[in-house]
C-alpha cells in the first residue's frame, strides 16, 4: 500500500461498517419500520488526490486484488445523461467492462462532485475490507458510506445527517443499477455496533436504539450462496410491490394524473396511505383488500390496465409475471410484525409473561417474515435448510427462531437464540 500512494501528498482514510438485517429487509422500500444492526467488520477506503487524469483503484476483498484505472473524463460523462436507467446501470460500454465493480466507488465521487459543485479531478483509491461480500450484510452499503466518509475529508465537505445515505442509496440506484432502498447505509452511517437501530422508512425516520436482553443472542449463519439486490428475483418482487399499491390506490380513488404527478415530484404525501403499502391496516388489508389483488399479473396486463407504479427505479417488463398479492402483503404484514418484535424487546422488562414465551414470539415472528419471503420469491433452499434447523432445535434448547436477511436469495440467515 505504502508504494502505490505519492509520497508527498496527504492520504485521506474513513470506514463504515456492514449490517445485519434482523427485521424488515425488503420491506424498505414500502416504508416499513425496520430493525438494523450494524457489524464488527468494516470496509475502509484511503484517498489520494492527484493532478492525474484519470482514477486509480485498488480492492483487496476477500484474499483478492482488483485493479482499475479510469479517465476522469469517463467519470464526468455518465453525469451527461442525467439520470441514469436503472434497467441498464450505467453507460453500457463501462457496464460491459470488467471494472464495473468501480462503480461503487466512483460513482460517490461523481454525484458528491455534483451535489457540491467541486471540479472532479483525479485520485488514488485504496480499498480494504473485510465485511463478507455477496452474504446479504450491505458490503456496498458499507463502501459507499467509507467513500463518502472520505471524501468528506478530502473535500471539506459537510453532510447533513441524511444527506450522506441517501447520496449513498443514488448511487446504488442510478450508477449501479440496483433497486435498493435506504436501509442498508442508513443503518451502515448512523446505527452502533450491538443495537438495534429503528428505522422508519418514510422515507428515513431515525428512533431510538433498542438493546437485547443480556440473556438474548442475534447470531448470524451464512448460507454459502451469494446474494446480489440487484439480480432479478429482488428487481422482480419491488416491481411487484409496486404495482400492488398501484391498483389498490386507483381503488382508494386516486387518479392516473395523480400518480403520475406524485411519481415524477417525489412527493407521495397526498396519495392514499401516503404512497406506501407499509401504512395499510394489517387486519383490514387482510379482510377487505389482499383478494381484490391478482395473485399474478402480466406487465403488459398492468401498463394496459391505466394503473400507475409510482416507483422511479423499477421499469415493468410487459412479458414478465409478476407476483402482485404476495408482494404487496408482505410490507402490510411485515411491519406489523416488525412493530410487535420492536414492541415486546422495548417492553420485555415489563412484560407479565414468562420471559421464555416473551422470546418464543419474538422467533415467530421471525419464522413468519422468513416464510414470507419464500411467497414473494425471494427464498432459498439454502436458507430454508438453516432454518429448519433452528426450528427442530426448539425453544427448549434455548432456539426460538430464525430468518433471511436483507434481500434473499440465500446470503446471511440471523438466528436468535439464548445466551
Amino acid at each position: 500500500m505504502k508504494d502505490f500512494f505519492q509520497v508527498e501528498r496527504p492520504v485521506f482514510e474513513a470506514s463504515a461498517p456492514g449490517r445485519l438485517d434482523v427485521m424488515g429487509g425488503v420491506a424498505d422500500y414500502s416504508g416499513s419500520l425496520v430493525l438494523q444492526m450494524p457489524i464488527e467488520e468494516e470496509t475502509t477506503v484511503r484517498i489520494q488526490l492527484t493532478e492525474e487524469d484519470f482514477f486509480t483503484v485498488v480492492s483487496e476483498v476477500d484474499g483478492g486484488q482488483k485493479r482499475a484505472s479510469i479517465a476522469v473524463n469517463e467519470i464526468l460523462r455518465w453525469g451527461e445523461f442525467g439520470r441514469v436507467d436503472t434497467s441498464t446501470g450505467l453507460h453500457l460500454d463501462f457496464q460491459k467492462s470488467q471494472n464495473f465493480w468501480a462503480r461503487y466507488i466512483l460513482g460517490c465521487f461523481l454525484l458528491a462532485s455534483q451535489t457540491f459543485d467541486f471540479q472532479l479531478s483525479g485520485a488514488r483509491i485504496y480499498v480494504t475490507s473485510d465485511v463478507p461480500i455477496g452474504a446479504g450484510l450491505s458490503s456496498s452499503a458499507a463502501l459507499e458510506v467509507a467513500t463518502l466518509r472520505v471524501l468528506a475529508k478530502a473535500y471539506n465537505l459537510t453532510f447533513d445527517p441524511l444527506q450522506l445515505p441517501k447520496l449513498a442509496q443514488r448511487v446504488e440506484n442510478e450508477i449501479v443499477g440496483a433497486p435498493c432502498g435506504l436501509m442498508d447505509q442508513l443503518a451502515s452511517h448512523h446505527g452502533v455496533p450491538g443495537e438495534l437501530l429503528p428505522i422508519s422508512c418514510q422515507p428515513a425516520k431515525l428512533h431510538g436504539a433498542i438493546l437485547l436482553p443480556e440473556d438474548l443472542v442475534l447470531e448470524r449463519v451464512s448460507s454459502g450462496v451469494t446474494h446480489s439486490v440487484s439480480g432479478e428475483a429482488y428487481t422482480t418482487a419491488r416491481t411487484a410491490a409496486y404495482m400492488g399499491y398501484g391498483l389498490l390506490a386507483a381503488q382508494a380513488g386516486a387518479t392516473k394524473e395523480q400518480l403520475l404527478q406524485a411519481r415524477d415530484m417525489g412527493d407521495w404525501s397526498k396519495l392514499p396511505y401516503g404512497g406506501y403499502l407499509a401504512n395499510f391496516d394489517a387486519k383490514h388489508f387482510e379482510e377487505s383488500l389482499e383478494s381484490t389483488l391478482p395473485e399474478t399479473m402480466l406487465g403488459a396486463d398492468f401498463l394496459s390496465s391505466g394503473a400507475v407504479s409510482i416507483d422511479l427505479v423499477t421499469k415493468i417488463d410487459p412479458a414478465q409475471e409478476y407476483p402482485v398479492r404476495a408482494a404487496a402483503s408482505h410490507p402490510v404484514y411485515e411491519n406489523a410484525c416488525i412493530r410487535q418484535f420492536a414492541s415486546l424487546l422495548a417492553q420485555i422488562d415489563n412484560i407479565d409473561l414468562p420471559r421464555h414465551q416473551v422470546f418464543a414470539r419474538l422467533g415467530l415472528l421471525m419464522l413468519s417474515s422468513h416464510a414470507s419471503y419464500s411467497a414473494i420469491g425471494l427464498g432459498h433452499a439454502a436458507t430454508d435448510e438453516i432454518v429448519h434447523k433452528v426450528v427442530a432445535k426448539g425453544a427448549k434448547r434455548g432456539y426460538y427462531g430464525a430468518r433471511v436477511t436483507g434481500g434473499g436469495c440465500g446470503g446471511t440467515v440471523v438466528v436468535l437464540r439464548r445466551r
